[in-house]
C-alpha cells in the first residue's frame, strides 16, 4: 500500500495538510511584517530569519477559511521547493501524518485548484490537502530564494550552511559556578588534569604549564579569562584549544555539552564583556541557563594570550607513530576523533558532528500520531523537533524518566532523541588509518537498528580502544523518511 507523509496546519476550524517534507520549520508570527507593494490582500507582508527575507501568506485568507481574523494568526509555517520559500501563517500546527494514496478522495470545489484532495483522520475529522505546486504557481505570490555562498543556487546540506555562516554550536564547559561556551571549531580535546608545572611569575589567568602529547602548553584560567573570579582552584579537566595564535590549555572543571551559538540565538553581552574579557555574546539555553560565548578570535589577537601560545615547547605526540615515542618512527597522518558519550539503559557513544544541540526533556510538548516512533513535538530554537524515545528504539525500555534529548537536524527536520543522561564529551587523537567501524548486526529479538550501529576500532597497540557508536543522523533520516522501518518497543 503506498503511502504519503503529510503535515497538518490549524486554518480557523480546519485542517490542511501537505507533505511533511517541504516543511521546513515553524517560528512565531513577529508583530510587525514589512508589505509587499501591490500584494494581494492574502500576503502580509515579510520579516528576516536568520539573514533571509521571509515571505508570509495568511493561509487561511487565501483559501477563504476564517480570513476575516488574521490578529489570530500567531505562527509561521516555513516551507520550501526548488530552492524556494514563503511562510503561511496558521493558528496552529497539528500533526505529521502518514495516509494511504488511495484514502485521498478528490474534491470538486478545491478553491481554486489548490486544494483537490482531502481524507478523514481516525477521529473521524475531515482534512484537506494542498497542492503545493499550485501554490508556488501563483501569479502572486512573493516567495525568496535564499543566497548561497559563492553564489551558487544549488542545494547544500545544513552542514555545509552551518560551515558558510560560521561556528554555530559550542562546547558548554563549567568553572565554578560560572558557564562558558566555545566554538566546536576551536576546540581540540578534553583530558582530566595531570600534573601541573606551576608558574614562575604571576599573571592574569596563567595558571603554569601542562604536558600534551609531547609539547608544553601554557595553562590558563578561562573564568579568569573572561574577567570572573575562579571559587576553586582544584579543576578537574583542562581543555586544549587551537587559536590562530597558537596551543592553549584552559582550565575548566566539567563539559555540560553541545549548545547552538549561532546568531538568532545570542544576546547582547555588557559592553566591558566585549572590550577587556574576550566575550562575544550571551547565550540562554534552556538545559543550561546562561553562558558567556567566548570570542576566540578576540582573544587569539591579544598580544599577552599570543605571548602564552608561543610559550608552547616540543612536537605534538601525534607525529610520532602510534608503536610508540621513538622519536625516529616513521610519521603517520593524525586525525582528531570527537564523541559524545551517553547513556540509554546502557553506555553508547555518537559523533559529535552528528549531534545540532543538546537539552533537557522538554516541559511542554504537543502531541504526535499514535503507533509511530515519536512520542510527541516540541519547538527548539525556533524550530520543530521531533521527539523520540531512543531507550525504546532500542529495545531497551525502562520505567525511568528521560533527562536530556540529543538534538539531530538533517533535510527532513529535526528529531530529538531522549536519553538518560550525558556523561561526556571526548576528543580522541589517533592515526587515521586506524579507524575502523563494524556493523554491529541485527539482533534476533527484532531490533530495528542494524543499519545506524557500529562497533568502532581507534588507535593502535597499547592506545587502541573500541567504542559502541550509533549513527543518529542516519537513524533520524530514517525515522523520518520511513517511520515503518522502525517501530518502538512496546
Amino acid at each position: 500500500m503506498t503511502t504519503v507523509s503529510l503535515a497538518t496546519l490549524v486554518l480557523a476550524d480546519t485542517e490542511v495538510a501537505f507533505e511533511s517534507n517541504a516543511l521546513q520549520e515553524v517560528v512565531p508570527l513577529p508583530e510587525q511584517l514589512a508589505p509587499a507593494p501591490q500584494a494581494p490582500a492574502w500576503s502580509l507582508g515579510s520579516f528576516v530569519l536568520r539573514g533571509v527575507p521571509v515571505p508570509v501568506v495568511d493561509f487561511a485568507q487565501l483559501l477563504g477559511l476564517g480570513g476575516d481574523r488574521p490578529s489570530a494568526r500567531r505562527l509561521v509555517a516555513i516551507v520550501a521547493r526548488d530552492n524556494e520559500l514563503f511562510g503561511f501563517a496558521v493558528d496552529a500546527v497539528g500533526h505529521v501524518l502518514r495516509v494511504a494514496v488511495a484514502d485521498c478522495h478528490s474534491v470538486t470545489q478545491s478553491h481554486g485548484g489548490l486544494v483537490p484532495r482531502m481524507f478523514a483522520r481516525d477521529d473521524g475529522e475531515a482534512v484537506y490537502v494542498l497542492d503545493l505546486d499550485a501554490v508556488f504557481a501563483l501569479d502572486n505570490l512573493l516567495r525568496v530564494r535564499p543566497a548561497r555562498a559563492g553564489g551558487n543556487d544549488g542545494p547544500k546540506t545544513r552542514a555545509l550552511a552551518r560551515e558558510a555562516s560560521g561556528a554555530t554550536r559550542a562546547l558548554a564547559v563549567r568553572c565554578g559556578e560560572l558557564r562558558v561556551a566555545l566554538a566546536l571549531s576551536v576546540v581540540h580535546e578534553i583530558i582530566p588534569r595531570g600534573t601541573v608545572i606551576k608558574p614562575a611569575i604571576g599573571a592574569r589567568a596563567y595558571a603554569g604549564h601542562v604536558d600534551w602529547r609531547g609539547r608544553r602548553l601554557a595553562l590558563l584560567d578561562l573564568a579568569a579569562l573572561v574577567g570572573r573570579p575562579r571559587p576553586s582552584a582544584d579543576a578537574a579537566l583542562i581543555l586544549v584549544v587551537e587559536l590562530d595564535c597558537g596551543w592553549l590549555a584552559l582550565v575548566v572543571d566539567e563539559a555540560l555539552g553541545i549548545v547552538a551559538c549561532d546568531e538568532t540565538r545570542r544576546l547582547a553581552a555588557a559592553a566591558s564583556d566585549r572590550a577587556e574579557n574576550h566575550v562575544a555574546a550571551l547565550i540562554e539555553d534552556a538545559a543550561l541557563g546562561q553562558l558567556l560565548l567566548l570570542d576566540h578570535a578576540q582573544l587569539a589577537a591579544d598580544t599577552e594570550i599570543g605571548a602564552y601560545a608561543a610559550l608552547a615547547q616540543g612536537t605534538p605526540a601525534r607525529a610520532k607513530a602510534s608503536a610508540g615515542d621513538d622519536a625516529g618512527a616513521e610519521e603517520v597522518a593524525w586525525t582528531r576523533f570527537a564523541y559524545m558519550h551517553f547513556t540509554a539503559a546502557g553506555r553508547l557513544s555518537v559523533a559529535v558532528d552528528d549531534i545540532d544541540a543538546v537539552t533537557a526533556y522538554p516541559q511542554d510538548t504537543m502531541p504526535c500520531p499514535a503507533g509511530g516512533p515519536f512520542q510527541a513535538r516540541f519547538v527548539h530554537g525556533g524550530r520543530t523537533v521531533m521527539l523520540a524515545d531512543l531507550r525504546a528504539l532500542l529495545w531497551r525500555g525502562t520505567a525511568v524518566a528521560a533527562e536530556r534529548v540529543l538534538i539531530v537536524t538533517v533535510d527532513a527536520g529535526s528529531v530529538g532523541f531522549a536519553v538518560d543522561s550525558v556523561e561526556a564529551i571526548a576528543y580522541i587523537e589517533a592515526p587515521a588509518a586506524s579507524y575502523h567501524e563494524h556493523h554491529a548486526g541485527p539482533r534476533p529479538d527484532g531490533d530495528g537498528l542494524p543499519s545506524c550501529k557500529r562497533l568502532v576500532r581507534l588507535g593502535a597497540a597499547a592506545r587502541q580502544q573500541f567504542l559502541s557508536v550509533l549513527r543518529l543522523r542516519d537513524l533520524a533520516a530514517m525515522l523520518l523518511a520511513e517511520p515503518s522501518r522502525l517501530s518502538a518497543a512496546g
